[in-house]
Formats: C-alpha cells, sequence, structure tokens
C-alpha cells in the first residue's frame, strides 16, 4: 500500500479534514447564496492539497491544479448527466 494511504496517515487526514470542513462552514453567511457544488469541489480539493499532496506543490502549482481539476470536474458531471 502507497505510504499517503497508510493507517496511520489516514488517521491524521481526519482532524485536517475536520478543520477544513470546519474554516469552510465558518466563512458562510445566513442567508447567503452558495454554489454547493463548487463550495464542494473546492472543499474536496483543499482537503486533497493538505492531505495527499502536502509538501508537494507550492501555492502556485495548487492553484493551477485547483483551477484544472475544478474544469474536470466539471466536465465529468455534464457527462454523467447528458451522456
Amino acid at each position: 500500500m502507497q505510504p499517503a494511504f497508510a493507517h496511520t496517515e489516514i488517521s491524521r487526514y481526519v482532524d485536517i479534514m475536520r478543520t477544513e470542513v470546519a474554516a469552510t462552514v465558518d466563512g458562510w453567511e445566513p442567508g447567503q447564496a452558495l454554489d454547493v457544488r463548487e463550495a464542494m469541489v473546492g472543499l474536496s480539493l483543499d482537503m486533497l492539497a493538505k492531505t495527499v499532496f502536502a509538501g508537494s506543490l507550492d501555492d502556485a502549482v495548487f492553484r493551477r491544479l485547483r483551477r484544472d481539476l475544478s474544469v474536470v470536474l466539471n466536465d465529468v458531471g455534464v457527462r454523467i448527466m447528458l451522456p
């Protein structure tokens, strides 16, 4: 099994994910319009960067990866809904 997916690493990821979820939700305001899909994609990519890719991506590379993956995920969603 890859080191990033060892039991000890997965356990560590839980705390990171919990922190990311709390930070995301804390940024929301009551009554605020929210694009849930975009919020979840952003949250997922942030968690991925801080867990699996931690220490291996600088900020500029991460921002580009996040932008590019968001485009890919949008297209995948369209393909799933409109075969």
